[in-house]
């Protein structure tokens, strides 16, 4: 509704208005700043060569530690897994020498993942080897050839106990 009468409101302006000589000094329209192939691609290919380690998980509001999953709630049979961001947009895990489960296969491939073009934003989506449901995206903070960084704000609430809100960070560290 806000649009339809802000467009009415512009197009009445626009009949209604008297024509007089433009004096003004025309702005200039802003050139957007291309994207850098080169550093999308070198992200891309750093992401998609080899495997990983998660050695970092916690959440944070401002400088303050919320949460530290990684070294409060991570078992040190899920420290030890390897995660591969596959260039079919896949992802796999290896449950490494420690298995949680000695019945759960040693690889295995479920879910997807993308970077926009960009590769500012990472997106995950129905992955049960990353502790996400469903569709989450996340801020690239850092891809390299050792280390994937990424941050989300995000509210999580506990039924009957209430909500914390704050940034998720988690640091994938690159193992050869």
């Amino acid at each position: 509704m806000k649009k339809v009468l802000f467009v009415a409101i512009l197009a009445t302006v626009a009949i209604t208005a008297c024509k007089k000589k433009d004096t003004s000094t025309p702005t200039p329209t802003p050139t957007p700043t291309p994207v850098d192939t080169n550093k999308a691609t070198s992200r891309y290919d750093a992401l998609t060569t080899d495997k990983w380690k998660i050695t970092a998980v916690h959440m944070s509001k401002g400088d303050t530690l919320i949460v530290d999953y990684y070294d409060g709630q991570m078992k040190d049979c899920e420290k030890d897994n390897f995660i591969f961001f596959n260039k079919s947009g896949s992802i796999t895990s290896d449950e490494g020498a420690t298995k949680c489960d000695a019945s759960a296969a040693q690889i295995t491939t479920d879910g997807s993942w993308t970077l926009n073009s960009d590769t500012t934003m990472f997106t995950i989506k129905d992955s049960k080897i990353l502790p996400i449901t469903g569709t989450a995206t996340a801020k690239v903070i850092l891809i390299d050839k050792t280390n994937f960084k990424i941050s989300k704000d995000t509210t999580i609430v506990y039924p009957g106990i209430g909500s914390i809100s704050g940034t998720i960070y988690a640091n994938f560290t690159k193992v050869k």
